[in-house]
């Protein structure tokens, strides 16, 4: 997903805990912001994925998320769920400037952080995202800047957790 950023390249990843020949969702509530598998695995992804879709012709809001849940509920064993992904209204939650202890244990075993439309939402509610004007404390308007906010937000994550973090990617 567009909205989910590294926390240190994948070359430095720690060995996954799920099998690198079978295809596997990094969120483990099935949001598919970061997933992986060979060509094979693909393959047989998005043919189950097109199936889901053809039980779904007339559902405009039949997302990619709902597609991929489906498949997951309908054939619990067709990929593996792993917890690398850290959401961000979980950082926001902690507070900016965040605080050391908690941010860093939370996200040290994390692949990446995935700013969603509800961390967006989560974030302006809790204060950690200066509300912009227009509806909703202008999430339209903060949804098109995540680039920037997960810019802050990951490089104030690298300040506080200098040290336990060397490895990850710089700001």
């Amino acid at each position: 997903d567009f909205d989910t950023f590294p926390l240190k390249p994948a070359s430095e990843w720690s060995p996954p805990d799920v099998s690198i020949d079978k295809f596997t969702v990094h969120d483990a509530s099935s949001v598919p912001c970061l997933l992986s598998g060979t060509a094979t695995e693909w393959q047989r992804l998005v043919d189950k994925l097109l199936d889901s879709l053809k039980k779904h012709p007339a559902d405009r809001l039949w997302t990619d998320m709902y597609n991929l849940q489906d498949v997951g509920n309908t054939n619990p064993d067709f990929y593996d769920k792993a917890r690398d992904v850290f959401p961000a209204e979980k950082l926001f939650q902690i507070g900016f400037p965040l605080d050391l202890g908690e941010a860093c244990s939370k996200t040290e075993t994390r692949k990446a952080v995935h700013f969603s439309h509800r961390s967006i939402d989560v974030g302006l509610e809790v204060g950690a995202i200066e509300k912009a004007e227009g509806k909703k404390n202008g999430i339209k308007v903060r949804l098109n800047e995540r680039g920037e906010i997960a810019k802050k937000w990951i490089g104030n994550l690298h300040e506080v957790c200098d040290g336990k973090m060397d490895s990850r990617v710089p700001p």
